[in-house]
């Protein structure tokens, strides 16, 4: 857990919930929207329905009968609460579209930071990288050049011993 909140990657995966969460939001949001889409068209047809036989019997209405009269009463009623519905729906289905349009531009904000941050990081730790190659690299000519130091200096030693074992020969 210290390592990742050193290197940084608690930040990376709540980034990765928000974005989660903000794409569950506008889904839920997208399903209300269809649920009111397919509401409106069934209300806008039940309605339909009622305004026709309402102009049929105002068509026919020097020819009524009391049971006309009070069939007309009846769908006039129910015309009207089919327009308020209507009308209702209408309302939700706007403030349900301006809701859709504000979860999606936090899902794309949320998307947005997300990429943002991940290359903030992934250059972090390229740019650690990068230093610690060059670190290594220094380490390991560090390292060449003494091993060649001490090389030089044995084989000098040893061709020292050498020479010396070989002079009192060479002066006999």
């Amino acid at each position: 857990k210290t390592i990742e909140e050193i290197t940084g990657v608690h930040e990376i995966a709540a980034l990765k919930e928000a974005v989660t969460a903000a794409s569950d939001n506008l889904q839920e949001c997208t399903q209300r929207l269809t649920e009111l889409r397919s509401t409106l068209d069934d209300q806008n047809a039940f309605h339909k329905d009622l305004s026709t036989k309402y102009h049929e019997m105002m068509s026919n209405r020097s020819s009524w009968t009391d049971a006309d009269v009070h069939a007309f009463a009846a769908i006039t009623a129910e015309e009207g609460k089919a327009r308020g519905a209507v009308d209702e729906t209408r309302a939700a289905l706007a403030n349900a579209e301006e809701a859709w349009h504000a979860a999606q531009t936090t899902y794309l904000d949320a998307v947005r930071q997300r990429y943002h941050e991940e290359q903030v990081y992934h250059d972090k730790w390229r740019v650690l990288g990068t230093y610690w190659t060059w670190i290594l690299i220094g380490l390991n000519s560090v390292v060449f050049v003494v091993g060649q130091a001490l090389h030089y200096r044995r084989e000098s030693r040893r061709l020292q011993s050498l020479h010396d074992m070989i002079k009192p020969l060479a002066v006999a």
